[in-house]
């Protein structure tokens, strides 16, 4: 092989070229022999000068007995197996099972690894890291600066990054909340209600309590970061929103509570919406929406859907089409719920009254448990005009 001095640089560029800037499967006519030279011979201008010219080309011959010395590592890896044809199956210059292949007479391409991300796998990730508080603009330039230049070059974000940096404090908890997760240990930490400007250092937590507890799993859901755990005093289990806990300590003193099967349980716990003003357990209740417009009809019962357990649709989509809607829903009954059922009772004041919208809410009183949410909502409007009685 000529030009043994340098051989091994040079198969370890090639390899990176492949590895990092080509595409699996994508053929790029920019891809071909006189590329692949031309990036060799920069690089080793860049390393030895440009002086002499025998040592810094690369002949055909040679860059041919790179390929397949860098197929050959790919293969003895094991981190490559051909699944079926590869783009075209009529082609004779294919050698079907090779990573790197010469796609007709002009331009490489290769396959995918075993191991590595797939576009829509990067997109997927990149997507989920730009929404998570957690993570700030500085780690999600570490994450892209990781990933192959093969998925990130023309790529634009697609989700809003909402978070330039990351609170501190915060971050510290939930640092601490997941090492004792991955090591078995119980945590204290103190809990209460925020009062003050939002983001603002005057925003306090009140009516703090100290918990001891086991915790099991964090969770994201509408927005907002929640500990699922076991209360070490009774072990029961409690669910707490981070952005209201401050001071996690962990404590091996404290006892672990070791449960089995404790994913399968989290999933029937958290499958019932824990809320922690909640009766505890769902309410069946049969719900009525009448419209003279189909489509408000349909705007006012998805803003509700959100809030239930949608469990059977009573009447079908030709009645959906008139406005009239029927279901069954589950709900677990608490102030949250009881000011959703409100919104869609109100939902039609949203509209100028030229718009001539008649929307109905109905619960029907002797369906399962439709009296008792009557009831439960009747209380919540009582304590909505003693307040209203005070504007």
């Amino acid at each position: 092989m000529a030009n043994k001095e340098y051989s091994k640089e040079k198969l370890l560029l090639l390899y990176d070229i492949f590895k990092n800037e080509v595409g699996a499967n994508e053929p790029d006519l920019e891809i071909n022999l006189e590329f692949l030279k031309d990036k060799l011979k920069s690089f080793m201008i860049d390393l030895v000068g440009d002086e002499d010219e025998k040592l810094i080309e690369t002949d055909r011959k040679t860059m041919y007995k790179y390929i397949d010395a860098i197929n050959n590592y790919i293969e003895w890896r094991g981190e490559y197996h051909e699944d079926g044809k590869f783009i075209d199956e009529d082609s004779d210059d294919l050698k079907y099972g090779q990573w790197i292949k010469c796609y007709r007479k002009k331009i490489y391409v290769r396959g995918p690894l075993d191991k590595e991300l797939t576009s829509n796998e990067y997109e997927a990730i990149s997507d989920a890291i730009s929404s998570s508080p957690i993570v700030d603009t500085k780690a999600f330039e570490h994450f892209s600066n990781m990933c192959p230049k093969s998925l990130t070059k023309n790529k634009t974000n697609a989700v809003y990054f909402r978070h330039n940096s990351v609170d501190s404090a915060f971050s510290k908890n939930v640092a601490a909340i997941k090492e004792a997760i991955y090591n078995k240990k119980s945590i204290s930490f103190q809990y209460g209600y925020r009062i003050g400007p939002s983001g603002s250092k005057k925003n306090k937590l009140f009516a703090v309590s100290d918990k001891t507890v086991t915790p099991l799993k964090l969770d994201y859901s509408d927005g907002k970061f929640y500990l699922y755990a076991l209360d070490n005093n009774g072990s029961q289990f409690r669910s707490y929103r981070l952005d209201r806990i401050e001071k996690v300590t962990i404590d091996d003193k404290i006892p672990y509570i070791e449960i089995e099967g404790v994913d399968k349980k989290l999933s029937e716990k958290i499958e019932g919406a824990v809320n922690q003003f909640a009766t505890g357990k769902d309410k069946t209740f049969k719900l009525i929406i009448n419209c003279n417009n189909p489509k408000v009809a349909a705007q006012a019962f998805q803003s509700f859907a959100d809030a239930v357990t949608v469990k059977t649709m009573i009447n079908d989509s030709s009645k959906w089409e008139k406005g009239d809607i029927e279901c069954l829903c589950d709900a677990q009954l608490s102030p949250t719920f009881y000011m959703r059922l409100f919104n869609l009772v109100t939902f039609d004041i949203a509209f100028d009254a030229s718009d001539s919208i008649d929307l109905n809410v109905t619960i029907d009183p002797d369906v399962q448990n439709g009296q008792e949410v009557l009831e439960g909502f009747s209380q919540y409007c009582d304590k909505l005009n003693e307040f209203l009685k005070k504007v």
